[in-house]
């Protein structure tokens, strides 16, 4: 039900003495449509998660510490992250 505000039904209260204040019309909103888009989901996504760090190494190696509490140390070069980093803040 993520997404579907259409399904809530709104109560006034303008008597609680902080409800009142609220205005939920922000995030309740239902944007429209641009032509050929939809509410629903109607496209296979692929994110490509089968070939992410987790699926192809560290579920591996984290194993003996899922399964029977074993302590897991693992040293790994890799770059998980094809985003670029954020600015640092001057000190």
């Amino acid at each position: 039900m993520v997404g579907q505000s259409d399904c809530l039904e709104f109560i006034d209260v303008p008597d609680h003495p902080k409800a009142r204040y609220l205005d939920l019309s922000v995030i309740l909103h239902k944007p429209d449509l641009r032509e050929g888009d939809t509410y629903y989901h109607t496209q296979k996504q692929d994110h490509g998660l089968e070939q992410s760090l987790d699926q192809t190494q560290l579920i591996t190696l984290a194993e003996p510490a899922s399964a029977g509490g074993e302590r897991v140390k693992a040293d790994s070069k890799s770059a998980t992250s094809t985003a670029p980093s954020a600015p640092r803040s001057p000190v």
